[in-house]
């Protein structure tokens, strides 16, 4: 697994705060309802998407619970921006350094015998 890097991970956080956020503007005036779970939807497969390529299926947990939590607040708590950003914690804590695992041949110096 590799590291989820600050401007990729500010990207997707946007995406899912601007989805959230049209998502309760669309909740509070009623207007567009099928619009704003195309919406929802979309983005819930692009992030979904993109976590498990970071992260592998483990990572989808935060993100679920995000999701679950925004459907059953009626898209009035920011749920989706909350797993997400859940999700990169939990993917960035796990993932390995990157110099530990590297396959590069180290080079060591050769005692010399005289």
């Amino acid at each position: 697994m590799s590291k989820i890097s600050l401007p990729e991970g500010i990207m997707m956080v946007l995406i899912a705060a601007f989805s959230d956020g049209a998502e309760a503007l669309v909740s509070l005036t009623g207007f567009g309802i099928i619009i704003g779970e195309m919406i929802n939807i979309a983005v819930a497969l692009v992030l979904g998407f993109w976590l498990f390529m970071k992260g592998g299926i483990g990572s989808l947990r935060g993100f679920g619970i995000g999701a679950g939590i925004d459907f059953l607040s009626g898209s009035f708590l920011p749920g989706k921006t909350g797993g997400a950003i859940a999700s990169i914690i939990k993917i960035n804590r796990e993932a390995t350094d990157e110099e530990d695992d590297s396959n590069e041949f180290k080079e060591t110096p050769i005692k010399e015998t005289a």
